[in-house]
């Protein structure tokens, strides 16, 4: 399976459980900035799994590196998997794409209505299966082998579409907010580059085991970059919190971080 590395860390552990080998196409550095790698050949893939936007970098795929992937997946008869849960939390003036849009007989698109109205608990995503021979598997299948979601769940993932914009804006205006308050007040020898979308933060520390030394050193728990298939210099931060407490995190990690000489820089 052809996967953007670092990843979305459940698609890495369902991966190694169903004995299936990941093709990466990995993450690039540039200076302050990063990109993936494009896609020379699938690598013997039969299954490209986009995240788009992408966690945990927060990147939102352009038109064309989209056409690079569809282009990709249609000359080796791929199917795409493309998980879209983020895609109402992209940034303006970016702008999520569907995957779908560009080869739709290919694509299996993900979505739910639980990252951006903050429903994780309700249980409940879409799936749009364009795949015939993917529908036509699934069909085969006892109705009852996946189980279903809640009418509650349905209810609750409509109403939040039909009639959540208002308290969205609301809500991408804080994010908008958090994610450049991370670019001023993160130190400068952190490599941050500030996400196209979602509420997610990805940064480089350049220090061994960041995660577990900020932990004990600033008293601030981040996802450890190991988990999403990435070196343990880099780690995820949640910025979907309200500012007092996001500014809280980032003084303690400027006081804990080492500077590049490896000294202790104080805030």
């Amino acid at each position: 399976m052809l996967v953007h590395t670092p990843t979305y860390n459940a698609f890495l552990d369902t991966l190694r459980t169903m004995n299936r080998r990941p093709v990466p196409l990995e993450l690039v550095a540039d200076g302050k900035t990063w990109h993936f790698e494009r896609p020379a050949d699938a690598g013997g893939a039969k299954v490209l799994l986009l995240v788009n936007p992408h966690n945990p970098t927060g990147h939102c795929f352009t038109l064309a590196e989209l056409h690079e992937l569809a282009e990709l997946a249609e000359r080796h008869d791929m199917i795409v998997v493309s998980d879209e849960v983020h895609a109402d939390l992209a940034f303006a003036p970016d702008a999520h794409i569907p995957f779908g849009t560009l080869l739709p007989d290919q694509t299996i698109t993900i979505t739910s209505a639980s990252k951006a109205f903050n429903m994780g608990g309700v249980h409940c995503a879409v799936a749009h299966l364009g795949h015939p021979g993917v529908r036509a598997a699934l069909n085969a299948q006892p109705p009852h082998l996946y189980g279903a979601a809640s009418v509650l769940a349905v209810e609750a993932t409509v109403a939040a579409w039909r009639h959540g914009d208002m308290w969205l804006a609301e809500v991408m205006s804080i994010l908008d907010r958090n994610r450049k308050l991370i670019a001023e007040r993160i130190p400068p020898h952190v490599r941050y580059q500030i996400p196209a979308a979602t509420y997610l933060g990805w940064l480089d520390f350049g220090i061994p085991d960041a995660a577990g030394y900020l932990e004990s050193e600033a008293r601030v728990r981040l996802n450890p970059g190991p988990l999403f298939g990435a070196p343990d210099g880099f780690a995820r931060l949640n910025f979907g919190t309200s500012g007092p407490i996001l500014e809280e995190m980032l003084t303690r990690i400027a006081a804990a971080m080492p500077s590049p000489k490896g000294d202790i820089v104080r805030a």
